[in-house]
């Protein structure tokens, strides 16, 4: 069973704890222009762009986007852009029950999990054990619309 730090206040001590690295305001500065000069191309191209812009800045194994479908009444999430090490998730569907993302949704925050790969068979897809993932729900005015993983053997936040 994961280790899931929920509620806001336990995954933000747990996330407080932990040794934060110093400010590298010009790689973040080189993500800010690459994430504008993405915003003329092809809505994947920006996406992807995010992507590997947080796996990078986060110093994370991977990182990616999913968005949230409906077919023949069950819920699915669509990994529309995915960098590192789960890279190949990138266009493939899960199903709510078996994604990390659906628990974030339900929530309505964001989560921190350790060992879900025990519980969440599809985090072995790539060719690395994903010790922690940290799940941030995307919303919109209307609905939640999907999320965004970060997974690293490694994490810090910034």
């Amino acid at each position: 069973m994961p280790t899931l730090f929920a509620g806001s206040d336990a995954h933000v001590e747990e996330l407080r704890r932990r040794p934060s690295r110093p400010p590298d305001f010009e790689r973040e500065s080189r993500a800010l222009v690459r994430l504008a000069r993405s915003q003329t191309g092809s809505r994947e191209t920006l996406l992807q762009t995010i992507v590997e812009s947080a796996r990078d800045l986060c110093c994370a194994g991977s990182a990616g986007i999913s968005l949230l479908e409906e077919h023949d009444g069950q819920r699915y999430f669509r990994w529309l852009s995915v960098a590192g090490e789960v890279s190949v998730l990138r266009g493939k569907i899960t199903a709510w029950r078996d994604c990390l993302c659906g628990m974030a949704l339900d929530a309505h925050e964001s989560l921190l999990f350790t060992d879900a790969q025990q519980e969440f068979g599809v985090l072995w897809a790539g060719p690395v054990r994903v010790t922690e993932g940290l799940v941030v729900p995307i919303g919109t005015l209307v609905r939640i619309m999907g999320s965004a993983t970060d997974s690293s053997p490694i994490f810090l936040t910034s």
